[in-house]
């Protein structure tokens, strides 16, 4: 006969064995072509999910690289920050939502926006397209900026309200970050982060929208014949990148800046400022009213 003691023990015993079989049956895994999603059980619907994101825009992401992808590429969901952290293998920022392994050819998805289906799909493709970009030009020969720009844009990204906000405070407070600047972001701390990407993003915008799709593919192309950043910029836009810039911020500054007006502190006092204002005509136009009145009933003469 068992104790009481060892009865507990042995329960116990049970217990975590009953814990670790069932973490090795939570194991899940989907593979399709190159790619293999690895999550637990009770994931499954979202890797599927994630597996029919690609699907849908593998064709897209191939054929504005002119590339297949050489070898396969395996996707994490893991279970918590710390396992985030874990198979990651080296130092991320706190701030980041996902890291692609270049030479290891891994995804690693910080748990968190499972449930931001959007949001998901967004983070899983820009950090496919970095994998695309390495085997394109290779990681060391594209600028930063460049890099994350590509990947914010192709994976979808559009500017946010807030966001828009965002850039305007950095216009307005003089901290707008320049391009080379953005080679530091693994450095950066969360706020400083955001508005390097949200520059990124706008910059690669911009040389889309003016200059064209063809004209970013040409760029990629010349940084991965071994051309420098200002004479691939010169060769397909006839600025150098400083002019490149230069004409970029202008545009952001125009666009942007006067949405400073918008933040809350600066809607109160303008709030206050129309408050006082109809107040100080309502009270004109009463008076008016008023004088009137006494003049028609002759309690004024003039």
């Amino acid at each position: 006969m068992f104790n009481k003691l060892e009865t507990s023990k042995f329960i116990l015993l049970i217990i975590l064995l009953l814990i670790c079989s069932s973490d090795i049956r939570a194991q899940y895994q989907v593979r399709f072509g190159i790619y293999t999603i690895h999550s637990v059980e009770k994931d499954s619907l979202i890797a599927q999910y994630l597996r029919d994101v690609i699907i849908e825009t593998q064709q897209y992401l191939s054929d504005f690289f002119e590339l297949e992808l050489a070898k396969g590429v395996t996707i994490y969901l893991p279970r918590s920050d710390e396992q985030y952290s874990e198979l990651s293998e080296k130092h991320v920022p706190d701030w980041s939502g996902a890291v692609a392994m270049i030479n290891a050819r891994k995804i690693i998805l910080r748990p968190g926006n499972y449930f931001n289906p959007p949001e998901y799909r967004e983070t899983l493709l820009h950090e496919l397209v970095h994998i695309y970009t390495a085997q394109k030009v290779g990681a060391e020969a594209i600028p930063l900026w460049l890099n994350e720009g590509l990947a914010m844009n192709l994976s979808g990204k559009s500017i946010s309200w807030n966001e828009s906000i965002t850039i305007a405070n950095t216009i307005a407070s003089g901290y707008f970050i320049s391009l080379n600047q953005i080679d530091s972001l693994l450095n950066f701390g969360y706020l400083k982060a955001n508005v390097a990407y949200l520059e990124a993003f706008l910059a690669v915008q911009y040389l889309i929208d003016n200059y064209g799709l063809e004209c970013l593919k040409d760029i990629l192309k010349d940084l991965n014949e071994g051309e420098s950043i200002d004479d691939t910029f010169r060769k397909n836009t006839s600025l150098d990148l400083l002019d490149f810039e230069f004409e970029f911020y202008q545009m952001v500054k125009k666009k942007y800046q006067w949405m400073v007006l918008l933040q809350f502190e600066n809607l109160m006092w303008v709030g206050l400022i129309v408050l006082v204002f109809m107040g100080f005509i309502i009270m004109k136009i009463r008076n008016r009213r008023v004088m009137k009145k006494w003049q028609d009933n002759g309690e004024i003469l003039m």
